[in-house]
């Protein structure tokens, strides 16, 4: 699943996640689609993907599951261009 079809799938049924899923994706859709997309840009979304991945409660398991959808997209980026962050 690439980044279009997360933040179309989070759009369209929005009443399951709660604002901050909503938003990480909605954020992560514009910096990516960024003609300009930098490492540093990719390796931030990272780095706050991973640390909501950790802290996101387990009860809200919609919004991790999409969590975790972004962190697999954002590792495919940044092992496909070859970043190391």
């Amino acid at each position: 699943m690439d980044i279009k079809e997360l933040g179309s799938l989070v759009f369209y049924k929005m009443e399951n996640y709660h604002q901050i899923t909503i938003d990480l994706v909605d954020d992560a859709e514009s910096i990516l689609t960024e003609d300009d997309l930098t490492l540093e840009r990719v390796c931030a979304l990272s780095y706050v993907v991973s640390i909501l991945s950790e802290v996101f409660n387990p009860e809200f398991k919609d919004d991790i599951d999409i969590i975790n959808k972004l962190k697999i997209e954002l590792d495919t980026i940044i092992a496909t261009n070859k970043y190391t962050c």
